[in-house]
């Protein structure tokens, strides 16, 4: 499974970075990990959504036709971090 990490614009906050860095320490152990931050263009979603298929086409992330993509949005589903990981480990325990 490879995960690929993106964050629009650059992440500043140390906290932050180093949470990010953390997390991708623990998961390169079991899985392929990239983090990508795409330029933020301020409110034009219509640019943002176009640099993120770039970004995944770039990569072959649509080849395969298995690959999972997981949005994080605080208007979003809540979900625990614990509740991610289960899910993620349902996706690789069927061949995602």
């Amino acid at each position: 499974m490879r995960i690929l990490l993106l964050s629009i614009g650059k992440t500043k906050a140390k906290f932050y970075r180093e949470a990010m860095e953390y997390y991708k320490d623990g998961i390169k152990n079991y899985s392929e990990i990239e983090i990508l931050e795409l330029k933020d263009v301020h409110s034009n979603l219509k640019k943002e959504a176009d640099n993120l298929r770039a970004a995944l086409e770039k990569r072959d992330y649509f080849k395969s036709g298995q690959n999972k993509i997981v949005i994080l949005d605080e208007r979003g589903k809540q979900m625990s971090s614990h509740d991610l990981a289960k899910q993620i480990s349902s996706w690789q325990d069927n061949g995602v």
